[in-house]
């Protein structure tokens, strides 16, 4: 799962694709409501992983989905994406 920072104005996703590429599109699915956004991203790799930096506006607690797809279609990378601006992760709690 990829924690973002709902006050971060850009942000930065690393992951392990199945192939690297320049350029993808990423999608962004809020679990509760279901509305999608699509980004199209620069990708570079460094040391394995592919990065890819993107503008998106997170709300604080928000469940999502991140799908991260070549030009052309094809899936590179799918998981889940929590935003909260906690600093201390292991012992954060969703509820208090």
């Amino acid at each position: 799962m990829k924690v973002f920072k709902p006050s971060d104005l850009t942000h930065t996703l690393r992951i392990i694709p199945r192939v690297y590429v320049a350029a993808a599109i990423l999608m962004i699915r809020h679990e509760l409501t279901g509305n999608v956004v699509s980004i199209t991203v620069s990708c570079v790799e460094v040391n394995g992983y592919l990065l890819a930096e993107f503008e998106y506006v997170f709300k604080e607690g928000g469940s999502y989905e991140i799908t991260v797809n070549t030009v052309m279609n094809e899936l590179l990378y799918r998981g889940k994406a929590y935003a909260t601006d906690e600093v201390d992760l292991q012992n954060y709690k969703l509820t208090k």
